[in-house]
């Protein structure tokens, strides 16, 4: 049975919330106006323009913030109409999350290059862009990545019930950070943004982002957000165990859970149906290293 609420006219939504201001703060009301807040950050945060990163925090935080921004008194019901009034504050807050991670970009990614370059057990070279790799400069390396996952993107075993690109891109990545955990061990005194350096050696293009493994999964974005919480919470990068059982419970509504067999069946398998897609020397170049001492 749907719980959506009945979509308002502008009017009507702006009365409800004038007569809410006007009640304390247990009152029904308040949970009406909370439907209304959701609905409008559903449908309104992923028509922004913002990138697949900044929408998911902004659908993420957005109807708590608007929701205090009310309580707070912030919107003048003499100012004009609560749903364009809505748009406008999720649209500031947007922005503000792009300068927010612009500027912890800025201030961290260099200290984790140089806390990963100075690393005992020294990472792939991909994770140290102030030298070349091989005699190709990082931002070229980047590119030659990026290019050949477009190339094994339209690879047609890829496109099945589970979408194996999809497991391989997420999967990359996650080998990735964990590498980068295995490389700092103790050394985490530095602001160190572990998933934003990732993210910037393995960028995603914006629908990448939105992909889902299987329909009824969460999207690239929002798996990859758990997983940066994660080391960020535990300063450890997840087991494949610690893997499933985040994606699990995101799936606990559905009833469905992710096993540690099925993922390593189909990282697996994505690896060897990639593998196919390009030759032995690529393959070799570009990719192997990341599994040869695989961090679970």
């Amino acid at each position: 049975m749907s719980t959506t609420p009945p979509r308002l006219s502008d009017q009507e939504l702006s009365d409800l919330v004038r007569r809410a201001i006007e009640t304390p703060p247990g009152h029904l009301l308040w949970g009406a106006v909370g439907q209304q807040i959701l609905e409008i950050v559903r449908d309104k945060a992923p028509t922004m323009g913002f990138d697949s990163r900044t929408r998911q925090e902004l659908e993420s935080d957005g109807v708590s913030f608007l929701f205090e921004q009310v309580r707070a008194g912030k919107w003048n019901p003499a100012g004009g109409h609560f749903r364009g009034w809505s748009w406008r504050v999720l649209k500031n807050l947007g922005r503000q999350i792009v300068r927010d991670n612009r500027h912890r970009r800025a201030t961290t990614l260099p200290a984790t290059s140089n806390a990963l370059q100075e690393s005992a057990d020294c990472p792939p070279a991909i994770f140290q862009p102030d030298d070349p790799i091989g005699d190709i400069p990082f931002a070229d390396a980047v590119r030659d990545y990026r290019r050949m996952l477009d190339d094994i993107a339209a690879t047609a075993e890829f496109i099945c019930r589970v979408d194996y690109f999809a497991v391989f891109l997420l999967e990359l990545r996650r080998t990735a950070i964990a590498r980068a955990v295995k490389s700092l061990k103790d050394n985490w005194d530095l602001d160190c943004n572990l998933a934003a350096f990732v993210e910037q050696c393995f960028p995603w293009h914006a629908h990448e982002a939105a992909l889902q493994i299987k329909p009824d999964f969460p999207t690239l974005m929002a798996i990859w957000m758990l997983l940066d919480r994660h080391v960020r919470d535990t300063r450890e990068s997840p087991t494949a165990a610690e893997f499933c059982a985040i994606v699990s419970r995101q799936l606990a509504t559905s009833g469905k859970y992710l096993s540690v067999a099925a993922w390593i069946k189909w990282s697996q398998r994505s690896r060897g149906i990639a593998r196919e897609a390009m030759d032995s020397q690529q393959w070799d170049r570009w990719f192997a290293h990341w599994w040869s001492r695989r961090s679970s």
